[in-house]
């Protein structure tokens, strides 16, 4: 079987980010079937993040993101979602290049989607990129919304502190490219990252920070994993003193 990712460009606008279309396809080689319950199923190559990083998941998740610094070989790129009877639980996954940032060193796409559906609460799925795997356990449906009321942040103390922001559930990647910091109206240029099983976005400057109170602007792109918008209209630009403090 053939299965042809869309490559698209992702491109930042007003703070949200736009999937642009490449054109063309790339075919990936016959991939092997996926072992539907392995007893020992071989890990995912260390060097590919996966979100969610959670254990556990809803049922009605609504994506996987996997990124790869070094790149996707299109050519031998396959990702999927299976249940444990090899029931398909995704769509064909699709490689993501970052306008600006394309990929890796060889100018290949460092980021890759898949679409879920049908997962089916108290089943165990296996995400299989490329011959490795990882297996979620899958909970019940969440209907619930993220409040922004629930933000806390961690402000920086020291020149290359980080600044934590801390949600109320677990979010998906895409909060990554929805949170800014800014200084004197300009945005500070720097790396966000999730951790803390996805409650906690952190961001690391690229210089010292700027002297001057810092702001926050938090778009409505941060969802959970199931897709819910953040409730509340999201804040922002506010200083950080607006949020709870972290200890």
């Amino acid at each position: 079987m053939t299965r042809s990712p869309r490559v698209s460009a992702r491109l930042r606008w007003g703070g949200a980010a736009i999937l642009v279309a490449l054109g063309g396809s790339l075919a990936c080689s016959n991939p092997p079937p996926a072992p539907s319950a392995p007893d020992a199923p071989p890990p995912l190559d260390a060097t590919i993040e996966v979100w969610p990083a959670t254990a556990t998941v809803p049922a009605n998740l609504s994506a996987i993101h996997l990124r790869r610094e070094a790149g996707f070989d299109p050519a031998r790129f396959h990702a999927e979602l299976v249940s444990a009877d090899g029931a398909p639980r995704s769509t064909s996954a699709r490689l993501v290049a970052r306008v600006g940032s394309p990929g890796g060193g060889d100018g290949l796409p460092r980021d890759a989607e898949l679409a879920v559906s049908g997962l089916e609460p108290g089943e165990r799925a296996w995400l299989w990129v490329m011959g490795g795997a990882r297996a979620y356990q899958v909970g019940p449906a969440d209907h619930t919304a993220p409040s922004a009321a629930d933000i806390r942040v961690r402000a920086p103390t020291g020149p290359r502190d980080p600044l934590t922001v801390r949600f109320g559930e677990p979010v998906a990647a895409s909060a990554r490219a929805a949170i800014v910091v800014l200084a004197d109206g300009v945005e500070v240029v720097g790396v966000w990252s999730l951790s803390n099983e996805q409650h906690d976005a952190v961001f690391v400057p690229e210089r010292a920070w700027p002297a001057g109170p810092l702001f926050l602007a938090i778009a409505s792109g941060v969802t959970d994993l199931a897709g819910n918008p953040l409730s509340g209209r999201a804040v922002g630009p506010a200083p950080l003193t607006r949020y709870a403090a972290l200890p």
